[in-house]
């Protein structure tokens, strides 16, 4: 029961009292109820100590749960769970790689749009800043488009941002993965792992064109609030990774 209550977040009703954690000699074990937390792979809930505040984080999420499991209200579980179960296979490390260096020919920094000003004006200073960033940080071109057709970013930038991400810690690059399908976006997640920008920051690029609407049509209640709080949630947790 205890392997798959990640997986099965959805559906399972709290059945445990207490949740604390349990240090060995290089590691941080969360328990619940004085038996081991496992991630969905079978695997231990099991954090290296220079970690141990993750394990902590971990606890709080299990400790915060009233009468049932809700999925987003284990956001940082999830991401120590795919690091632990994938990331440390190189094969599986590599597919997840391949696919998060595929945002980087449909990032939302690089397709603008010149109306309405409002949105013109959001990328301005929420967008360029990041892509004058990226380009100096790394030494690479990234192509944007204001046109309706698809880009291609350059070989050569592909592959100097793909070392980059390659190079990631498995916590680091189950964060980075989290950050890049909440945002769309492999640059600003970028950004947000090397400390460039915060979760408020990197969820404010995320979100222009939302905001853009908001400005011109107003806010929708359970509809942007629920865009608002969800990518903040997720840019927070995968941010956790840095502390």
């Amino acid at each position: 029961m205890y392997a798959s209550l990640c997986s099965l977040a959805k559906a399972v009703r709290k059945f445990w009292k207490a949740v604390s954690t349990q240090e060995s000699d290089d590691a941080v074990q969360v328990l619940l109820d004085g038996r081991k937390l496992k991630t969905p792979g079978g695997n231990p809930m099991l954090l290296p100590k220079e970690h141990a505040g993750g394990a902590l984080m971990v606890a709080g999420e299990w400790e915060s749960v009233q009468k049932h499991l809700k999925s987003h209200g284990l956001t940082w579980t999830s991401i120590v769970s795919r690091a632990i179960d994938t990331f440390h296979d190189g094969d599986e490390r590599e597919k997840a790689i391949d696919k998060l260096v595929a945002f980087l020919h449909r990032d939302t920094l690089c397709y603008h749009q010149d109306h309405p000003q409002t949105f013109v004006e959001l990328q301005e200073e929420h967008w360029k800043p990041l892509l004058q960033w990226a380009r100096k940080r790394y030494d690479v071109e990234i192509a944007v488009t204001d046109g309706i057709f698809g880009i291609h970013q350059p070989d050569a930038t592909v592959a100097r941002l793909r070392a980059e991400v390659a190079s990631f810690s498995p916590l680091k690059l189950a964060a980075f993965e989290q950050a890049v399908l909440s945002s769309k976006s492999f640059l600003i997640s970028l950004a947000l792992m090397e400390r460039h920008i915060n979760a408020q920051q990197a969820a404010t690029a995320a979100l222009v064109e939302v905001l853009s609407q908001t400005k011109s049509w107003g806010f929708v209640e359970d509809g942007h609030d629920l865009d608002f709080e969800l990518i903040h949630q997720q840019l927070g947790a995968a941010s956790c990774v840095l502390l």
